[in-house]
């Protein structure tokens, strides 16, 4: 029982308080995501959820849908926040693809992770253009120095989650 009362202590710790916080009274999240693949194909079968930590440690799933824009290769996806309670932090991405083989070696680039507010203001509230806590910058391997000529949809950086052989993924800042 003491070391499982251990265990949960450092999870509580370590765990439930990461993320990134979300600018007050979010009603709605946003990304910019890249295909690895440029055909309209691809997109047809990518599904896109958000999950984040409200201030009573709850997991809520939000799924995003593309909404239309895109840009070049970019596409954009928003999903509702308004029925959550505040505060929230986001504290991750899943991709779901049936799209293309998932032996691809190339990468997923994220960008400009945005927030809707009450008003109908929208703001980036991370762009990966500073290093922080959350977000830092790792060796590229050979393998995705291959794939580094993406251009971020704004400003210098993106987040890529590059996937190599037999499935192993990092993430590159």
């Amino acid at each position: 029982p003491n070391l499982l009362n251990e265990m949960e202590s450092a999870y509580a710790e370590s765990q439930l308080t990461r993320g990134v916080a979300m600018p007050a009274d979010s009603v709605a999240f946003g990304l910019w995501l890249r295909l690895p693949l440029d055909v309209e194909t691809a997109w047809e079968g990518i599904d896109l959820d958000v999950k984040f930590v409200d201030g009573a440690d709850t997991l809520h799933t939000i799924p995003l849908r593309y909404d239309g824009r895109s840009d070049a290769t970019w596409r954009y996806f928003e999903g509702d926040l308004s029925l959550l309670p505040q505060p929230l932090q986001l504290r991750s991405i899943w991709l779901r693809t049936r799209s293309f083989d998932p032996d691809f070696r190339q990468n997923l680039a994220f960008d400009a992770f945005t927030a809707v507010l009450p008003n109908g203001d929208t703001i980036i509230f991370e762009d990966f253009e500073e290093e922080t806590a959350v977000w830092g910058a790792i060796d590229f391997s050979q393998l995705f120095t291959l794939h580094s000529t993406v251009t971020p949809f704004s400003g210098d950086n993106r987040l890529d989650i590059g996937f190599g052989q037999r499935g192993a993924s990092s993430s590159i800042w």
